[in-house]
């Protein structure tokens, strides 16, 4: 039963190496992506408020050294309708299209990237 919970634990821990929660920021983060679509990007930046930061997947070690620490969507933030007044009110998530790059520029897999590039796909509301 011991090695048995053991195991379960390595397993656990080992996971959370690869992908983790961490914290973005919405200007330097966040903002270039959704202005990386025109259309859909103009139309959500002018609708939405949004706090300073969210929390978003991060790359961990065991997935890519190269690339450990790095967010990636889905990308979570606080915000509430443009120019309301009060708290943000509503939990947006922003999902993206993430492509991976080798040392060459081609696209590639996760576990041999050297780079990332995100473009806004689409976004949810909800209420919190």
């Amino acid at each position: 039963m011991t090695k048995f919970l053991f195991f379960t634990l390595v397993l656990f821990l080992n996971s959370l190496l690869a992908f983790a929660d961490g914290s973005f920021l919405f200007k330097s983060d966040l903002l270039p992506i959704l202005q990386s679509e025109k259309i859909l990007g103009e139309h959500f930046l002018s609708s939405y408020d949004f706090s300073e930061s969210g929390s978003a997947s991060r790359l961990g070690n065991m997935v890519n050294p190269n690339l450990a620490g790095a967010r990636v969507g889905p990308y979570c933030i606080s915000g509430k309708l443009k120019g309301s007044e009060g708290q943000f009110n509503l939990k947006i998530t922003i999902d993206t299209n993430v492509i991976y790059f080798d040392s060459n520029g081609k696209v590639s897999t996760i576990e041999k990237a050297t780079k990332i590039t995100e473009t806004f796909k689409s976004f949810t509301v909800e209420k919190q």
